[in-house]
């Protein structure tokens, strides 16, 4: 299926999935700009996660008919080799297009449990 942007530009081919596809699909594509340069933490064996933000534009029209320009940031982790070969590439301001997956985790700070949301990133092309 081919998917057309507002501009009239494809976006991206999803291909034709069995009956299943409520069950298993968790799957997002983003377009946007670093909103700061990404934190790169190296492990022991020398295994690598860079976490940063990507800033979106969420455009609407308001009631009035003014455009209303909004940029929401979305969370995102890019783990593994992937990681070593555009680690240089993720500062600030940068344009990145990225696939991946939506993922939530919690833990407790000083007795209040709290929740992240991130995108956990698969694929990723720094412009």
């Amino acid at each position: 299926m081919l998917i057309i942007n507002k501009q009239g530009l494809p976006i991206t081919f999803i291909p034709k999935i069995g009956k299943n596809i409520m069950n298993n699909l968790n799957q997002v594509i983003l377009v946007g700009y670093l909103g700061a340069d990404a934190q790169i933490t190296t492990f022991e064996g020398g295994n690598k996660i860079a976490s940063f933000s990507v800033g979106v534009n969420d455009n609407y029209t308001n009631k009035e008919g003014e455009l209303v320009e909004q940029v929401d940031f979305i969370n995102v982790v890019l783990k593994g080799k992937i990681v070593g070969s555009v680690e240089d590439k993720l500062k600030k301001g940068s344009k990145a297009i990225l696939k991946g997956k939506i993922k939530t985790r919690s833990y407790e700070k000083e007795g209040v449990q709290k929740y992240i949301t991130e995108v956990i990133t698969y694929d990723i092309e720094v412009i």
